[in-house]
Parts: C-alpha cells; structure tokens; sequence
C-alpha cells in the first residue's frame, strides 16, 4: 500500500507542476503582450520595494485584526 500511496502522491505532485508551468507561462505570456502594446508599467527598484512593503503591511494588518 506504501508503493501505491506514494505513486500516487508522485503523480498529484506532478500534475500540480504541470499546472503551475501552465499558468506561470499565461501569466507571461500575457505580461509580454501587455508590454508589447505598450501598456506595461515599471516601478524603480525603490518604488516596487515601497510597494512590496506596503502590500505587507496590509496583509500583516488583516491577520492582527483577525486574532
């Protein structure tokens, strides 16, 4: 039963990745066409840091106030 199981898990996982490559070749396959039309924005290194930074806060915010 232990060789089943973990066969089994070996193909969840895999199939898991096939989904994950599928979706993460969407996601730039669609970023390229944003910029190729000319509609990409780019953030320096500081504002996509400030960004980042702020986007935590808010998730960190909602779970303190979930507690």
């Amino acid at each position: 039963m232990s060789d089943y199981k973990s066969r089994a898990d070996e193909v969840l996982l895999s199939r898991g990745a096939h989904n994950h490559e599928a979706w993460l070749k969407e996601q730039v396959s669609e970023a390229m066409d944003k910029a190729e039309r000319g509609e990409a924005v780019y953030y320096s290194a500081a504002d996509a840091e400030e960004i980042m930074n702020n986007r935590k806060a808010e998730i960190a915010a909602k779970h303190e106030a979930k507690e």
